[in-house]
């Protein structure tokens, strides 16, 4: 008898207190009993395999969840630094849309940010100055700022004048000639 049929039949003793051998032969009563034995085997084994084929698949699905939620962390992080690469490097689209206001506003808004700036030569307040606070005020572009000082400049409104130092010669800083403005009244 080999030995998975000795644990069998001590089994079948424990489990029916019967003997499964008779003068050297199997029972009838134990062979019918070792032909369920097998089948509850089998289809033990086929629901353990199945059971474990669902674990499988849920810890797989899991782990693909969890896959998914970091993918889509990833995105919105991507998502929001772009974001703020867009803030940095593009214009403000307020700032692109570019308001027509009257020159009575814009040349009060002038006389305001000239009655406030410390004017350094005389009554005249860098050029830079004014442009710079007119682009804070209004959101403009540089170019558009120019070209209503310009305007204002035509009309004989303002007054403008290359910069000079003490010694007459053009107010140089980093390589630029500085302009200065000054109200006309």
């Amino acid at each position: 008898m080999d030995p998975k049929d000795q644990l069998l039949s001590k089994q079948f003793k424990r489990e029916t207190g019967k003997n499964a051998i008779w003068k050297g032969k199997e029972t009838e009563i134990f062979v019918k009993w070792k032909k369920e034995y097998t089948k509850k085997q089998k289809k033990d084994n086929e629901q353990s395999l199945t059971l474990k084929s669902s674990t499988m698949d849920s810890i797989l699905i899991l782990e693909i969840q969890k896959d998914i939620k970091q993918i889509f962390n990833k995105i919105d992080l991507f998502e929001s630094r772009i974001k703020n690469l867009e803030e940095k490097i593009f214009i403000d689209e307020k700032k692109l849309l570019v308001k027509e206001i009257s020159t009575d506003i814009l040349l009060q808004t002038i006389k305001d940010i000239y009655n406030s700036s410390g004017k350094l030569i005389g009554d005249f307040v860098p050029i830079s100055t004014i442009v710079e606070k007119l682009k804070n005020n209004f959101s403009w572009p540089i170019e558009k700022i120019q070209k209503e000082i310009f305007k204002l400049f035509n009309d004989y409104k303002i007054q403008l004048i290359p910069g000079k130092t003490s010694d007459k010669h053009p107010f140089i800083q980093d390589g630029k000639i500085y302009a200065w403005f000054k109200l006309i009244d």
